[in-house]
């Protein structure tokens, strides 16, 4: 671990005064004056821009105190793995997305907020350096074509760069749900897309009961009901954004819960928060979007910020 001091030359004594290193881009304001610090392939990178009209003079301090353990270089909250393909979380980049991703100045075409760019008008992309009469992704991930600044994606296939895997019918017929490019139909449907109505032999009591012959009902097994065993039952009612499968809910892509009700949050959330419909509540000491960030302490006297972060160094 590293402390260092930024010290700015303006009169009202602006002090930056930080204890750690960190893992990811962080950015702190005094009044105009920005500093910029981030950890790139194990190189601790500090960067201070001012934005004002008076000129500031700065000095750097900073002494070794000592170092964390060592952390996995392939951190998994880093990534998803999606059809074999690494899917970076915010903040990380790279084929095994183990690179920490460095603060941009927005490409010129926007303004940095809150650790992202508010592009321009006619800028997009998360560095705003697209055009927003190009596609960010040219190829539209092979699976579409760039139309006047958006992908067009072929069946099987959406997102804003036709990355993702779809159902050739999103509505699945308007009997069931897609998850992971697959329908899973409501009971009673079947098929790739659910368009087919399940036969209803009363004989077969659709393999989930016995028939009766001396009454010429079917008996269900449990957690099966209706008069051919077609209805499957589940302690909670899975809602719009679920199907009952084996008596429990399974939920459509973003969507949680035992009723298939909450929002998902970004994984990193449950290092230090509660995921709570989709948005993630900090335990103490910690905050930001995802609790990523650790306690801030300011000094009312001095001005002086003092920020503990753990990084893989």
């Amino acid at each position: 671990m590293t402390t260092w001091n930024v010290w700015t030359g303006r009169r009202s004594g602006a002090w930056w005064s930080h204890h750690g290193n960190a893992a990811a881009s962080r950015r702190w304001v005094q009044n105009e004056a920005v500093f910029v610090q981030y950890l790139d392939a194990g190189i601790w990178h500090l960067a201070f821009y001012n934005d004002g009209k008076e000129k500031e003079s700065v000095s750097l301090q900073h002494r070794h105190i000592g170092l964390y353990p060592r952390m996995p270089k392939k951190l998994p909250w880093q990534r998803e793995c999606v059809s074999g393909v690494c899917h970076c979380f915010p903040g990380f980049h790279g084929m095994d997305c183990s690179k920490a991703a460095c603060p941009v100045l927005c490409s010129g075409n926007g303004q940095y907020d809150k650790g992202s760019c508010i592009c321009f008008s006619g800028w997009k992309g998360a560095e705003c350096d697209v055009p927003v009469s190009q596609c960010i992704d040219p190829t539209c991930s092979n699976h579409g074509s760039c139309t006047e600044g958006s992908c067009v994606c072929s069946l099987g296939y959406k997102g804003d760069s036709c990355s993702e895997v779809d159902c050739l019918d999103p509505t699945c017929s308007n009997n069931g749900i897609c998850v992971n490019g697959e329908c899973h139909c409501k009971p009673g449907w079947g098929g790739p897309h659910c368009e087919l109505p399940r036969a209803q032999c009363p004989d077969q009591c659709h393999g989930h009961g016995a028939f009766i012959p001396d009454t010429g009902l079917c008996s269900c097994d449990p957690n099966w009901m209706g008069p051919d065993c077609s209805v499957e039952v589940c302690s909670v009612d899975c809602g719009t954004h679920g199907v009952c499968m084996g008596g429990a809910c399974r939920c459509e892509e973003g969507w949680t819960g035992p009723a298939c009700d909450q929002r998902m949050c970004n994984p990193l959330c449950i290092k230090h928060g509660t995921c709570k419909d989709g948005k993630c509540e900090c335990q103490a000491g910690w905050n930001g979007e995802h609790c990523t960030m650790g306690k801030e302490m300011v000094d009312p006297l001095t001005g002086a910020f003092e920020i503990t972060v753990h990084s893989g160094r």
